[in-house]
């Protein structure tokens, strides 16, 4: 039958696919994703729900896919019957009956809705703010349904202190908030390594009584350098001439500069223990190390040696060779730490149980809120699926005038005009330029600034680019001031911080040559009537040397200079207008003004070549991809399609125009003298004109006559 095959269209220069119902999404699966106007957009561009995007977003990357798109279109087939409730009128509802009785997902929302919001169902309807209402009060508790088990949980001072030791002990993972908490799997990791550590504490091989959590730290300290020292010993036991190295002569020592802390650090850090000695023994009464003074102290303590033998040093090396071998095999998991004493209680603690059960309950919340936030999920579908689809499958919103589309930030208003091509970026301006900049358009970036009252006033920043689509830019520049409305009706202050150059409009580019014309003779104009100018020229042309030039045996003073320059300077400028007036006098004014037209053609044909083929060249997906989209078709911004983002806002119907300028009626006239005051200019101006008419009537009609 006709309308249920897919509409393809031309939209925006490109073949699009026109969704206009709800029913046409399913051709969504038929599609090939090449053909679909995006296939990937960041989320913080996208003007929506931000819990909609979160559910889009099955990764939590922050960035849709078309495979994410794909999977919430078949998640929303198998749970409603028909896709025709997208386009209802009041989507915060749910109506029961559309939910889909039929398949195991839709049968799982319906008991969902009977075993927990039962008391809010009205008219076989729910709301979705009854959903969230009952998610927040199930959360509201210690147990938080994310499998995260953290010490305020437990109420016994031993069940606690368990949790907190573990916690210490593993170091946690992250809870609510700063709070580090206990999952199922970090629990059976940490009662498998005290297993281990205690069969390994019992070993029959290992001596009674070794403090090894606590005497370990202590010899790990010195092992490195008790080795280092040792080897020394024995070099000077193998040959007596290398106590030598030890004893450098100044014109030896290796350079270093005694101003740099960290060098000097590092020196000490690298020297001997103690000086080596041929009797393989180390006293640490005597010559140690300053930077490890207090480590060969804390060993002295604690191994009650205040000197020690090579063979001592390889005993104690063998005593903690099991426990370092525990360790490595452990990946650093210190549960020795509690001792073996801790442990064991702990694993015939009735506390144990409870935080089992306490795991067990928390994932039975879990599942809870996991219902919930499915039928939240559907109803925020239900509410923007069917727009966000003309938002990414195609981009028929964005083409629709008088509308923000999701993908649009805003309303830039400044200049008197409505720039609706706007798009949330980054902070780093440049990197968005980078790829703007091939799009041949007209982009201004700005600054946005307001204020949360929310949050007591506080200031916030975002950055958007706005593109200018038509009109022109003759009055933009950097610093500009205007307001940004956003896509949720907030107010922003905004400024021009940046600006990239590019086509406007057709008629932007016939007048370029003759603005830069203007704007070249206005430059130098300025610069010859400036008055500082003509002071200084009057200076020069006054000041005359002492030895001027002699003509005739008179001299020449400044004004009969400046008198004899200005005749020659007029003489040479009448001969010229003369020349110009006597050649101009035999050709007609009809070939006179064919001329002129053809040397303004000239001058305004090839900007407009160019502004033509550059204007045809505008890319509005390079604008979006340089803000993250992943765009598949090329979208051409024609005059056309850009008087949609860029207007001028038309006055209301109903108003009364008047043409008359107001400013008439606020002249005050005190007397019949004031009452004529605009009629000279309106003289003026007609003189003027009388004068170029009777110029040009002379130069075609009558200066042939003027004998050669």
């Amino acid at each position: 039958m006709p309308g249920k095959k897919m509409l393809i269209q031309k939209l925006g220069g490109s073949y699009q696919f026109i969704i206009k119902s709800p029913e046409e999404l399913k051709h969504i699966p038929n599609l090939n994703v090449a053909r679909w106007a995006a296939s990937a957009a960041a989320t913080e561009n996208l003007n929506c729900d931000q819990k909609f995007l979160e559910f889009l977003d099955s990764d939590k990357n922050g960035r849709i896919r078309a495979d994410e798109v794909k999977e919430a279109y078949l998640w929303l087939k198998e749970v409603i019957k028909n896709f025709s409730v997208l386009h209802s009128d009041n989507n915060v509802l749910l109506d029961l009956s559309d939910i889909n009785d039929s398949t195991d997902k839709g049968r799982e929302l319906l008991a969902a809705v009977s075993e927990l919001l039962n008391e809010c169902v009205k008219d076989n309807k729910i709301c979705i703010e009854d959903i969230r209402a009952k998610a927040k009060s199930l959360a509201s508790g210690p147990l938080k349904g994310n499998g995260v088990i953290t010490a305020a949980a437990f109420n016994g001072t031993l069940s606690r202190q368990l949790a907190e030791d573990i916690i210490g002990v593993t170091g946690g993972i992250p809870g609510p908030g700063d709070e580090k908490g206990i999952s199922e799997l970090l629990l059976e990791g940490f009662l498998s390594d005290a297993v281990d550590y205690l069969k390994w504490e019992n070993n029959p091989d290992i001596p009674a009584g070794q403090k090894f959590s606590t005497d370990y730290p202590v010899y790990g300290k010195l092992r490195g350098k008790l080795d280092e020292y040792f080897d020394y010993c024995r070099m000077v036991i193998l040959d007596p001439a290398n106590r030598n190295r030890f004893v450098s002569t100044p014109y030896l020592l290796p350079e270093l500069d005694i101003r740099n802390h960290d060098a000097v650090l590092e020196y000490l850090k690298s020297a001997p223990l103690a000086p080596p000695c041929p009797e393989t023994v180390i006293d640490f009464e005597k010559e140690i190390n300053p930077i490890y003074k207090d480590n060969a102290a804390d060993f002295v303590n604690t191994f009650a040696m205040k000197a020690m033998t090579l063979k001592q040093w390889q005993q104690l090396k063998e005593r903690f060779a099991a426990y370092e071998e525990y360790l490595i095999g452990k990946d650093g998991n210190r549960v020795d730490r509690l001792g073996s004493d801790k442990l064991n209680r702990y694993l015939k603690s009735p506390a144990l149980e409870k935080l089992r059960n306490l795991l067990k309950e928390d994932n039975n919340l879990k599942i809870r809120l996991q219902k919930l936030s499915d039928l939240e999920k559907l109803i925020l579908f239900k509410q923007h699926f069917f727009r966000f689809a003309g938002n990414f499958v195609s981009f028929g919103e964005l083409f629709t005038p008088g509308r923000h589309s999701m993908i649009q930030a805003g309303t830039v208003i400044m200049d008197g005009r409505c720039f609706d091509l706007t798009i949330r970026i980054k902070d780093d301006i440049q990197e968005h330029k980078k790829i703007a900049a091939k799009c041949n358009m007209y982009i201004m970036y700005l600054k946005l600034k307001s204020r949360d009252k929310t949050k007591n006033f506080e200031e916030k920043i975002m950055h958007v680019a706005a593109a200018v689509a038509g009109g022109g830019c003759s009055r933009l520049y950097i610093g500009k001031q205007g307001i940004f409305i956003g896509w949720d009706g907030n107010v922003w202050d905004a400024r021009i911080v940046d600006i990239v150059n590019g086509p406007v409009s057709l008629l932007q580019s016939l007048l370029l040559p003759f603005n830069n014309f203007s704007n070249f003779m206005s430059e130098k104009l300025d610069k010859i009537t400036s008055l500082a100018n003509l002071q200084q020229t009057l200076n020069k042309s006054l000041t005359v040397p002492a030895d001027a030039a002699k003509i005739g045996g008179n001299s020449l003073t400044g004004s009969s200079v400046m008198v004899l320059c200005g005749s020659i300077g007029l003489a040479a400028v009448g001969s010229s207008i003369a020349f110009i007036i006597k050649s101009l006098s035999a050709v007609s004014g009809w070939r006179i003004a064919g001329w002129v037209l053809l040397i303004l053609l000239i001058i305004s044909l090839p900007p407009v070549i160019s502004g033509i083929y550059k204007l045809r060249k505008r890319n509005l997906g390079l604008f979006l991809e340089a803000a993250g989209w992943a765009i598949n078709l090329p979208l051409r911004l024609n005059a056309r399609t850009g008087s949609i983002f860029t207007y001028t806002p038309r006055y209301p119907a109903e108003a009364n125009i008047v043409h008359l300028d107001l400013i008439r009626n606020y002249i005050k006239i005190e007397s019949p003298g004031q009452e004529c005051r605009c009629r000279p200019v309106l003289l003026w101006i007609a003189v003027i004109f009388a004068i170029i008419t009777g110029i040009v009537i002379a130069i075609t009609n009558f200066l042939p006559v003027i004998p050669d």
